[in-house]
């Protein structure tokens, strides 16, 4: 089973869901996620302040400002130290986009479009609240 759009359970069972996903380099983009959670903080501060102009960008603008920014932050226990790859981008601007009830970004078709991102940040959070390290977007 994977995490394709269907009824959250218990955080075993989600975990299990997300873990088993095959989308092509997801176990990867959920690995960096969780080990670099200022990435995500990043992306989200940057196309908020786009949105609220009204500005259309997309996530390869957002992308290349986070690289600026993050570039010495990654943990350098990762695979992608000292870069941001790019083939997370279709993750976290479909991340933003449904799990935030959006449409901002443009997107082309992907495999990575049946990934629930909604039950995903479900995990995410879990697992922050586990960590006592506090709420998603905080």
């Amino acid at each position: 089973m994977s995490i394709y759009k269907d009824n959250f359970q218990t955080f075993e069972s989600l975990e299990k869901e997300i873990r088993s996903c095959e989308v092509e380099g997801f176990q990867d983009f959920l690995n960096y996620h969780l080990a670099n959670k200022h990435v995500w903080k990043m992306i989200y501060e940057y196309t908020t302040k786009y949105e609220a102009r009204g500005m259309e960008v997309g996530i390869e603008c957002i992308w290349n400002i986070a690289r600026h920014f993050i570039i010495f932050d990654v943990d350098k226990s990762s695979k992608d130290i000292y870069k941001l790859n790019n083939n997370y981008k279709r993750f976290y601007a479909r991340l933003y986009n449904q799990a935030l009830n959006k449409k901002y970004f443009k997107l082309r078709t992907s495999e990575a479009d049946d990934i629930d991102y909604v039950k995903l940040v479900r995990y995410f959070t879990v697992m922050r609240n586990k960590n006592n390290t506090g709420a998603y977007n905080d």
